[in-house]
């Protein structure tokens, strides 16, 4: 089910960003980008890029024509273009049709976290129990993702959205806790109560 590029290396860091990508990036002729909506994100987005690949990350703004503004990262290295090429087997329709490389449990952690920073929120369900959430157009990394956190003890449930999407959901303390516990992230948050 899991595809192993052996010659490839993977270590947590290039996990997580390896499913940041996977949620929120894309490949450009000379490289790959990751975009977010928060300056702040973007900024540790690209200290772990930094610390990942050992080379220069450019970080800047851009201003749509319908105002709204975003933070790319990127990374202008076709040698690594090519590598998550190579360990997510796609380079097209990236959103639906990547390929989750085979990873220690760790690696696994991380690369969930980097898909939850990217595509993950959190709230009170019926404003008293917390939640996490994740959308995201690839019914089998919804899967994955399950069957990563039930590793964990983590309870989570994926249904299908009426957009084409798959939700996964997290609710209760008991996991929302434990998710927190066990996932590096970087940018999501605990639902709080108040």
């Amino acid at each position: 089910m899991y595809i192993n590029k052996g010659r490839l290396k993977m270590d947590s860091r290039k996990a997580y960003v390896l499913g940041l990508f996977a949620g929120d990036g894309w490949f450009e002729s000379r490289g790959v980008t990751i975009g977010t909506t928060s300056e702040s994100f973007a900024s540790k987005i690209k200290q772990v890029m930094e610390q990942t690949f050992n080379k220069h990350i450019v970080l800047k703004p851009r201003i749509y024509k319908d105002g709204h503004k975003m933070f790319l990262v990127s990374l202008h290295s076709k040698e690594i273009c090519e590598e998550f090429k190579q360990i997510l087997q796609t380079s097209k329709k990236k959103s639906t049709t990547f390929k989750i490389p085979e990873m220690t449990t760790e690696q696994k952690r991380s690369f969930v976290a980097g898909l939850f920073d990217a595509e993950g929120y959190t709230y009170l369900w019926k404003r008293k129990t917390p939640r996490v959430s994740m959308e995201i157009f690839h019914e089998t990394a919804s899967k994955f993702v399950q069957d990563v956190l039930l590793k964990d003890g983590i309870k989570g449930f994926v249904s299908k959205c009426g957009d084409g999407g798959f939700k996964f959901d997290v609710t209760g303390e008991k996991y929302i806790l434990a998710l927190f516990k066990l996932y590096p992230f970087l940018k999501l948050c605990p639902p709080c109560a108040g």
